[in-house]
């Protein structure tokens, strides 16, 4: 029987002189999906999985830092046992909310070395208490108002 195959897009992410300082590694469905479908959650898990056992983080990333989505469920449940701290950063999905179980996650990971990010932020009064935690802000500026 053969294995299903792998579909990870990867989204360059450079530095204030246009350098790729890492990628965003990105679940599809097949090779011509330009975004995804699926529940964020199974997606997140597929490119963990296919990223560090099936096809390899150096490979993906050549040796550059991989920027990984997770969600509350996962951010919760310790995903921290599963990355490499000093090759990933942790991306939270714009959908948690900084609650006293969300803190008490982002502390634990910076503590065990890992670099946070906020994906496609909105600062408002659900959020705001990330803002310390992070390494890196990722804002949509084409979806966001001058």
């Amino acid at each position: 029987m053969s294995a299903e195959p792998t579909f990870i897009a990867r989204q360059p992410i450079l530095d204030q002189d246009g350098r790729v300082y890492g990628y965003e590694l990105l679940f599809r469905r097949n090779s011509t999906s330009e975004s995804c479908d699926t529940v964020a959650e199974i997606a997140s898990a597929t490119v963990i999985t296919n990223a560090v056992v099936g096809i390899g983080l150096d490979t993906l990333t050549q040796g550059r830092r991989a920027f990984v989505n997770v969600g509350r469920r996962m951010l919760l449940e310790g995903i921290s046992e599963v990355l490499p701290a000093h090759r990933v950063v942790i991306e939270l999905t714009e959908d948690i909310e900084a609650d006293a179980d969300t803190i008490d996650a982002c502390h634990r990971l910076r503590r065990a070395g890992y670099t946070l990010a906020l994906d496609d932020f909105v600062l408002n009064e659900r959020t705001e208490a990330l803002v310390p935690l992070a390494d890196f802000i990722k804002i949509d500026f084409l979806g966001t108002s001058d």
